[in-house]
């Protein structure tokens, strides 16, 4: 019976994949050659247009305000050929897909169903984007801490340096604040709070003057106008130590903040522009898809911090949730986080338990592990 569900599942997922090169066909690569008139993608079209120039200029690859390695190496690597693009992100997510399935005893048919009910993972398949390489880093980071084969963790620092610097800062906060030097390893629910502390503290001397430049080049006018001022209220807040007041709402605004769009659907369907496809379908339901999942794992009990991967979105969200700009593909990598949790079988969530305990004892003396619900 195992045998055949993972058949099945394995069916599925090819499926998927020969639909989404259907879409490619017929949607997303007219959309980048500029004949369709649709904007499909969210940043594809500028690092098609930039890769000539961070050729000439490697210096400007990374910086605080913008990371366009991953995308200029994949363009080079394929000679931005569109085609080869979504094949070589296909390979990256099938190499990722499999690497979780083979570190986790999960309900496989679920898993895969969930994963391709997410348009931002069908989109982030079939052209040049940061998404993919973050959400394969994420899947090689909750492996890592499933096993913790350093390869696997290599992989993960790897892609996050290809992706987002900030992706790298969570990986590394998380293996710091995992290790013996942080004397409250043991009390995860503790940890965050003195990193949410840490982070309100040292924010307006320190941090912010560091992010600034890059910050403000993307603190545009619509950012404040797609939240309704929030985004200038939290930064205010933010900016004059406040950061404890706002790192929840920040978060939950990144997970599910553009769910409010719906309404314009039913009450001024005129108004929508329904050339932006990426906008008004593939973030709308990347979050539609994102509060469905957290729900059923709320209800199921599976978001605990006693679970790693818990534990690592906390992280991640926090760190995260600093940024001025609320950007909710930032967020994409916890879908992937959270479909595990949710798709994990029972004995296989004991064993993380029983794993976590082992970790915390190592690493903070003697003692059982406490964590508290996220």
């Amino acid at each position: 019976m195992n045998v055949l569900t993972v058949r099945k599942s394995n069916l599925g997922l090819l499926a998927y994949l020969a639909s989404a090169l259907v879409l490619f066909a017929l949607v997303v690569r007219p959309s980048l050659e500029g004949s369709s008139g649709l904007r499909v993608t969210a940043d594809s079209g500028t690092f098609l247009a930039l890769v000539a120039a961070l050729a000439a200029n490697p210096e400007q690859l990374i910086s605080i305000g913008a990371n366009y390695l991953g995308p200029f190496l994949i363009l080079r690597l394929t000679q931005s050929d569109h085609l080869a693009v979504a094949l070589l992100n296909g390979g990256l997510f099938l190499l990722s897909y499999l690497v979780v399935v083979k570190s986790f005893d999960l309900h496989r048919p679920r898993f895969v169903a969930l994963l391709c009910l997410n348009p931002m993972l069908g989109i982030s398949l079939l052209s040049v984007n940061k998404e993919i390489l973050a959400f394969a880093s994420a899947g090689f980071m909750a492996s890592y801490l499933a096993g913790g084969r350093r390869w696997l963790l290599a992989a993960a620092l790897s892609l996050s340096i290809l992706a987002r610097w900030q992706m790298t800062l969570v990986i590394l906060i998380a293996l710091l604040v995992r290790s013996r030097l942080n004397p409250f390893v043991r009390h995860r629910a503790l940890t965050l709070a003195l990193m949410v502390g840490a982070i309100s503290v040292l924010y307006p001397p320190v941090l912010r003057v560091h992010l600034a430049a890059g910050l403000e080049s993307q603190f545009t006018a619509s950012q404040f106008a797609s939240t309704a001022g929030l985004t200038g209220l939290f930064s205010a807040i933010q900016d004059n130590y406040g950061y404890f007041i706002v790192v929840v709402p920040k978060v939950l605004l990144s997970y599910f903040g553009n769910l409010l769009r719906l309404f314009d659907f039913v009450v001024r369907p005129d108004r929508i522009d329904y050339s932006d496809v990426y906008n008004n379908i593939v973030v709308l339901g990347h979050q539609v898809c994102m509060a469905g999942v957290c729900l059923l794992a709320l209800r199921r009990r599976r978001l605990t911090l006693a679970s790693d991967n818990v534990f690592f979105i906390a992280v991640y969200s926090v760190v995260f949730a600093i940024s001025v700009l609320i950007s909710y593909r930032y967020f994409f990598p916890i879908y992937l986080l959270v479909c595990i949790e949710l798709c994990r079988r029972r004995q296989d969530l004991e064993q993380g338990s029983d794993a976590a305990s082992a970790v915390a004892r190592v690493g903070g003396g003697s003692g059982s592990a406490s964590a508290s619900p996220a």
